[in-house]
């Protein structure tokens, strides 16, 4: 499956910033820092499509893509039930190993 290749784009599309992740990693072989207040261009995605075919897509949060995340890094489940409660629920959650990222709209 070629998951950078077959779905960044799509995600572009929306007005994501995209870009590729290494595999079973959270490092990129690019500088993210660029892309936090700008998209990668089209000329950009289609080079990553061809570099980068069967890495990851990662979203870089900030201005460019309108997203940030709050992250709580928190195992006990009574505990993160109670966070929880302090922030409202969010139609993007990742559930980790070491506890839940909230995706909320950065403006």
């Amino acid at each position: 499956m070629s998951v950078f290749s077959d779905y960044a784009r799509l995600y572009w599309e929306l007005g994501y910033s995209v870009i590729p992740i290494n595999p079973n990693s959270k490092a990129t072989p690019v500088k993210y820092n660029l892309y936090r207040d700008q998209l990668p261009s089209e000329e950009v995605i289609g080079e990553w499509e061809k570099k980068y075919p069967n890495h990851g897509i990662g979203i870089v949060t900030g201005p460019a893509s309108g997203l940030a995340v709050i992250d709580l890094d928190i195992k006990d489940n009574a505990l993160l039930s109670a966070a929880l409660s302090v922030f409202c629920r969010s139609p993007l959650e990742r559930f980790g190993s070491k506890g839940l990222g909230i995706f909320i709209r950065y403006d």
